[in-house]
């Protein structure tokens, strides 16, 4: 589950932010941290930024999590498996006006749902390890390091 819920989202905010400092563009993680991941309200959102940013070189990153409401499903564990069709269904909810609404009810053959977990699976596994990387680049050669080495 940790790979739908919270860590994608960070990491996809972090590699945009990455990825500006990489054409020379200053932008800071916290102007990003509360765009929504799609559009909202007229906003336009960080997919669709990134995707313009890289010219939709970046539309890999979201493969696997088209579909939000399976993600939801399996963040909020709405899943269940029925042994009889030998699928796995999802379901998602909204709250509206003092009680919950289903608006997503899906079932996936086992292939279809391994596919998924493979795509998030690899998308955040990717992300983790430029995420660790970026930090240790950043904890060896800071300039904060190099001042903190010093004796005064």
């Amino acid at each position: 589950m940790a790979h739908v819920e919270g860590v994608f989202d960070e990491a996809v905010r972090s590699l945009y932010v990455l990825y500006n400092a990489s054409l020379g563009l200053r932008l800071e993680l916290t102007d990003v941290w509360n765009l929504p991941m799609r559009r909202s309200k007229g906003e336009e959102g960080l997919r669709h930024r990134f995707e313009k940013l890289t010219r939709g070189g970046s539309r890999v990153l979201f493969m696997g999590l088209e579909n939000y409401h399976l993600r939801n499903a399996i963040a909020h564990a709405r899943l269940e498996y029925n042994e009889e069709k030998m699928k796995m269904r999802f379901r998602d909810f909204k709250f509206e006006k003092g009680k919950f609404v289903e608006i997503y009810d899906r079932m996936l053959s086992g292939e279809e749902f391994s596919r998924y977990c493979e795509l998030v699976e690899g998308v955040s596994t990717v992300l983790m390890g430029l995420l660790l990387i970026t930090a240790g680049y950043e904890m060896a050669f800071s300039d904060s390091r190099s001042k903190l080495g010093k004796r005064n």
